[in-house]
Order: structure tokens, then sequence, then C-alpha cells
């Protein structure tokens, strides 16, 4: 005679995360960090529409801004010397600052690979997108920091490294005869302690703004570029279709938007980008423009050349460097 399932077997196989009681559920949500919010929203409907409520989508937000930069000039008392100072000069009228901004934007580490494809001769995106932390090696001008390592929240994400092809600082051109003799004088360094590859952004359906009144005005600021001309292209397609618009544009379609006009210019770059070439573009984090009005943002992007991603995990590489 078959046996009846006992009830913690029956309560296994019927188990819903819909049916905890309304306490436990808000005490769960409330708790997780705004990475976590991205696998939590697919579990049932009530937690999606819990964690869509301005309460909790206010965590996935932030403002971080940057002061606006004024370089001057001045002559030295001998009459030669010529020295620089940063100062700040705020404009007579200020705009509606600060905005939120969605954090998978506004911490830098947001990359993906443009190529051109050999089979198509198209330029195109790679399939995978990446998201690192500030870099440590590179890159010296960081204004915006990352407050949350994104690993333990994408298990399914691969984790490895971004190197540039750079100047090895081991290289001695002069000493011929020492035991360093034959080592390139470029090699592949990492320009970051470690990277997420994921398949898909985070957050891609969200708006880059929280909440926001009147129109937005976006800035390009380039941290590196290898055309200048890149600069103008992105500057117009922001001028043309994202600023002054009042529907604020989500985070796939600002990121994807800037990626599109990217590559159709290097589209018509035939020479200095053939078949099979690279470009990876980073956003290195959108932020308020302090004393500027109308709520100016700044989005502070690099595009370089010679870079491939390394599978691995690198946490023993980064407590040497350390």
């Amino acid at each position: 005679m078959a046996t009846e399932p006992r009830p913690s077997e029956q309560n296994q196989a019927g188990f819903d995360w819909a049916n905890l009681p309304l306490d436990i559920s808000h005490l769960i949500l409330d708790t997780l960090d705004w990475p976590a919010h991205a696998i939590c929203r697919q579990v049932c409907h009530f937690w999606r529409n819990y964690l869509d409520q301005p309460r909790s989508a206010a965590k996935r937000y932030s403002s971080p801004t940057a002061d606006a930069r004024v370089v001057h000039k001045v002559r030295g008392g001998d009459g030669k010397v010529v020295t620089s100072y940063k100062a700040f000069e705020p404009p007579k009228q200020l705009g509606d600052y600060p905005k939120q901004i969605h954090r998978i934007l506004a911490e830098p580490g947001l990359a993906f690979f443009l190529y051109r494809n050999p089979k198509t001769h198209l330029v195109e995106p790679e399939e995978h997108c990446f998201f690192a932390p500030e870099s440590r090696t590179a890159y010296k001008f960081r204004a915006t920091k990352n407050e949350t390592d994104l690993r333990g929240y994408f298990p399914d994400t691969t984790v490895g490294r971004i190197t540039k092809i750079m100047f090895n600082p081991e290289y001695d051109e002069v000493d011929s005869d020492s035991d360093r003799e034959g080592i390139d004088e470029y090699i592949q360094q990492p320009i970051g302690p470690w990277c997420l590859k994921m398949k898909n952004i985070p957050f891609a359906y969200e708006p880059v703004i929280l909440q926001s009144s009147g129109p937005l005005r976006f800035l390009p600021r380039f941290l590196s570029l290898e055309d200048p001309l890149i600069y103008v292209s992105v500057r117009e397609y922001l001028h043309e279709n994202i600023n002054n618009l009042h529907k604020c544009p989500t985070v796939g379609e600002l990121v994807f938007g800037i990626g599109k006009v990217i590559s159709r210019y290097l589209q018509y770059k035939h020479d200095d980008f053939p078949d099979g070439a690279k470009v990876f573009v980073s956003f290195r984090g959108i932020k308020n423009v302090r004393y500027y009005p109308y709520g100016l943002l700044a989005i502070e992007i690099s595009v370089e050349k010679t870079c491939e991603w390394v599978d691995g995990d690198t946490d023993d590489e980064e407590e040497d460097a350390g």
C-alpha cells in the first residue's frame, strides 16, 4: 500500500515564494543590496512589484557629483615660470541639481567590445558585456569610485581581466646585456583588478534617472579616446536624440545608443579599423556637474584599442599586488 508523503515533503514540493507571509517577504526584500534586485525581481510578481515601489527602487540610484573645473594660468615673479591651479566658479544660475542616477551607470565599470566582423565586414557589438570596479593600474583619474562588488550577485558570470597593450615597465633599451634583454617593449597589462563577463546588461530596462523632472542634458567626457571625432559624433547624438527630451532613456537605450554611434563612425574607417579589429568601450560613471545650470550630467567614456579579455579568477594576483 502506498504511503502518503509527510507534511514536510508536501511543503517542499509545493513551495512558492509568493506564499510567504508578507512580513517575512518584506523583511527579506528590505535587506537586499541593490544588485540583488536584478535576480529577486524574477522570483514572482509580488517581489517584482515590491522592489519596483519608489522606496525600494531608490536603493538602485545615487547622486554622484563632480565639480566644475576651471584652470587658471599665472606667470611667476621671474616672468618665465607659468603655474596652473584649479578653482571653481559657480555661474549665476543653478539648475535642478542633483539628479538620482542608476548605479549601474553611476558607478564606473559597464563596458563592451565593438569589432569588425570578418564575414559581414560590419562593426558589431560582441555578445557579452562587462562590469569592473575602479582600476588601480592604468588610469589615475577617477571622479567616482565603485561601492559594490558584483561578483556575489551574478554567479553565472565569468571572472577575469581586461588587458591592454601598454609599455612594459621592465623593458630596458639601454642595458642590452641585462637579463631582461629580449623582453618586448609593449606587453598586455591589466587595466583593472578584475572584471565580470555577463550575457546581458543588468537593469537595462530601468530609467537612467529616477523620477526626472524637466529636460535632461548629457555631456560626454572621454577619459581615453582613439579618435577625437568620436567625441563629436557622440555629442551630436546626445544633443539630438537624448537632451531636451521629457522622456528619460533607459539604461539600455543610452548604452546601446552610444554604442551604435561609435559603430557607425568606425564602419567607414576601413584603413584604421580593418576586419577583426576591436575597441573596448567603457562607461566610467555618470555624475551631476556641480555648479552647472539645468542639472547637467557628465558621461565619462573610454574608447580604447588593443584590449583583450582574459579568463580566470584573479584574487591571488590582487593579493600579491596589494
